[in-house]
């Protein structure tokens, strides 16, 4: 989704960037998403990340999660991974489950 901005915010998964979308629900949106739906297409949406001054990353933090942030970190001082905020959860969408009633961060991209 391109919503005109210099950032972009990466999720693994749909409904990673759903969750993202209700735990924002109040806040607007300064950021354009990347919905990967698969870390192999990673390297492939390089080219399309790297056109934003600022990447955050919102991947699992399941091994292959954290290995894949792990390998992108490496592609330049624009990225962010921003797993730690929903950490220990797998993802986005077991930590709002998790905190249904009172999420307790702000996810801004």
């Amino acid at each position: 989704m391109d919503n005109d901005s210099d950032q972009v915010s990466v999720f693994e998964g749909f409904f990673s960037f759903l969750s993202y979308l209700t735990l924002q629900a109040n806040d607007p949106i300064l950021t354009n998403f990347l919905v990967l739906n698969s870390l192999s297409f990673l390297e492939k949406a390089r080219s399309l990340m790297e056109r934003h001054r600022e990447i955050h990353l919102f991947l699992d933090n399941d091994p292959a999660g954290r290995r894949s942030t792990l390998k992108v970190l490496q592609w330049g001082n624009r990225l962010t991974d921003k797993g730690h905020l929903y950490a220990p959860f797998k993802d986005l969408n077991d930590y709002l489950r998790y905190h249904e009633e009172t999420p307790t961060k702000t996810f801004s991209g």
